[in-house]
Formats: C-alpha cells, sequence, structure tokens
C-alpha cells in the first residue's frame, strides 16, 4: 500500500465513476495499472461496493455524527445492526471501550434531531451520546424525468457501468446520458462513491476528532493545513460540526506508531485545543433514505416499462 493505493482510494470514495484514465494521468501511470491496483483492493477487502444514492435535498433530510459511549454489556454486531436498520443511519464504526461513531440523515428540522437523539437513548446500555448536525452539501431537490430514471436505474445496478453499456440497454443516445449524468451529479441531485472498509486491507484507519479554537481559525483552513502536513496520511476530511468548533478528519497509517507521531503535531497546532483518536472495528455500512427512495423510485419506473 503506498500514496498512490491511497490517492486511488480517496478517488474512488469521492466519484465512484472516475475513469481508469483520468486517475493514470493524475498518478503517471497507465490505465491498466490503475485497473490491478484497484483488482488488488478489492481483493483484501478494502472495497465493500461502488453506490448512488440521491443527496440529502431529495430526500429532504439533514446530515448528523453521533458519539454514542455503552457499559460494554452490548453485543457489537446485534447492537450495530439494530442502528443500521434504521433508515436514518448509513455507517455504524465500533471503536473501543464501548465507543461508536455513526452517521446518516435525519428529517429536517429540530424535531428530527431530538427524536433521533430518543432512539439512541432508548437502548438500556448506552450511558452517553454527543449528536451534531454537520455541514454539508445538501444538494438540488427535483422531479425526475423518466428518461432521467431509466439511466439511474443503470447506475444502480452498476454505478460504474459505461456509457456505451447504458446505450445498448436504453437505446438512449451517448451524449444525452453523459450530458444527463454531468448535471445530475454536478447539481447535487445525486452522489456517487465507493464505500471502504477501514482496516481490511494494510492500511489503520482511524478517526481524528478534533477541537479547535473557532476566532482564529475555521475547520476549512485546518483541513487544509493537514492535506498539506501529511501527504502520504491525512486520508479525508470527515465531519463538520454545525453547533460547535469541532470536526473529523479520517487519517490511513501503515505502522501504529505513526498514529502517535499525528497526534503530537496536531496538538503542537496552535489553534487545535484537543484530539481525540478512534480506532474503527471492521466499520459497518447500511442503506439509508437516500438509497431506498431511489431504489423504489426506479423499481416503479422499471414495473411501467
Amino acid at each position: 500500500m503506498d500514496s498512490i493505493d491511497k490517492g486511488i482510494i480517496v478517488d474512488l470514495m469521492m466519484n465512484a465513476r472516475i475513469s481508469y484514465q483520468e486517475m493514470a494521468n493524475k498518478y503517471g501511470l497507465s490505465a491498466n495499472a490503475i485497473k490491478n491496483r484497484m483488482k488488488k483492493m478489492f481483493a483484501v477487502g478494502m472495497f465493500k461496493e461502488h453506490y448512488i444514492a440521491f443527496s440529502n435535498a431529495m430526500v429532504d433530510c439533514e446530515p448528523f455524527v453521533c458519539y454514542i459511549d455503552t457499559d460494554c454489556t452490548e453485543d457489537i454486531d446485534t447492537f450495530a445492526d439494530k442502528l443500521g436498520n434504521d433508515f436514518r443511519i448509513n455507517t455504524v464504526g465500533p471503536s473501543s471501550r464501548g465507543r461508536y461513531f455513526v452517521l446518516g440523515i435525519y428529517p429536517n428540522g429540530s424535531t428530527g434531531l431530538s427524536e433521533l437523539g430518543n432512539f439512541f437513548r432508548s437502548f438500556p446500555f448506552v450511558k452517553n451520546i454527543e449528536l451534531f448536525p454537520t455541514i454539508s452539501p445538501n444538494g438540488t431537490k427535483v422531479q425526475l424525468s423518466q428518461t432521467e430514471l431509466i439511466i439511474l436505474k443503470n447506475l444502480f445496478e452498476n454505478p460504474r457501468i459505461p456509457i456505451s453499456e447504458i446505450v445498448r440497454r436504453s437505446g438512449i443516445a451517448p451524449g444525452m446520458i453523459t450530458d444527463i449524468l454531468n448535471n445530475l451529479i454536478n447539481t447535487g441531485v445525486i452522489e456517487t462513491g465507493t464505500r471502504i472498509l477501514p482496516n481490511a486491507g494494510d492500511l489503520i484507519s482511524l478517526i481524528f476528532r478534533i477541537y479547535f479554537d473557532g476566532k482564529s481559525t475555521s475547520a476549512k483552513e485546518l483541513l487544509n493545513w493537514m492535506k498539506n502536513e501529511f501527504p502520504d496520511d491525512f486520508a479525508m476530511p470527515g465531519n463538520i460540526s454545525a453547533i460547535q468548533s469541532s470536526f473529523s478528519a479520517i487519517f490511513s497509517v501503515v505502522k501504529l506508531k505513526e498514529i502517535h507521531n499525528i497526534t503530537q503535531r496536531l496538538r503542537q497546532h496552535p489553534h487545535i485545543i484537543s484530539t481525540t483518536t478512534f480506532i474503527w472495528e471492521p466499520i459497518r455500512l447500511y442503506s439509508d433514505l437516500r438509497t431506498i427512495r431511489l431504489k423504489e423510485m426506479i423499481t416503479e419506473t422499471g414495473s411501467k416499462n
């Protein structure tokens, strides 16, 4: 696992449809070399799946992050699945000592966030939760045409499907397919990416939860600093709190001792107040309302054709 592999992982997390050639041009390799690297990472279980989903705006929801502390009496797999079976939750990351990192969406408004908090507290072994709405592009809400839904149906089955194959299946002109896809992605109607399984391969993936002096700097400035300061280890930004000066950042390292070095350098930054580190056990990924609604819509479209 080298810096190019890490770059490929981030590229696919951000855009499942990025081509082999685009990544080849970016990293100075051949398209076949990129393809072979991806095959190896899939083989060791680094990637779970490519996906497409509606944006938050399309389902009238907002993103959240929640940190849950338990008394350690729960069965981890059972608890994770009970959380993941809720339509609001897409990621459950168990950590050490009964701590969980949970991501998802909630219906717009304070009531939706309050109901989500009550859901987390309903488990008898949950001792404490920290629940925050996060800052994220919400996208655009539109009424989709039949042609758009037909194209999305093909992408739902295979997010990396070639345009030529969609043409063969649908009879829609390639230029129209390309224009429609670019418009749906660029305007934030849908999002596409790749779900990864941290710690499944050679990398140790961890989350740093960072509190900073909001009067002196911003999360964006600190994330840009991290990108330059840790070019080989900083994977991507996590979740920026909408109500306090804190955010999370995902790092990937090869050796545990690197975690200490990163922690020390973060804490030496004049505007970072404190950091907390979470090393995931195997992460659990689920389908939230954005995927559920898209599947319902394209299934209905398929039944009409």
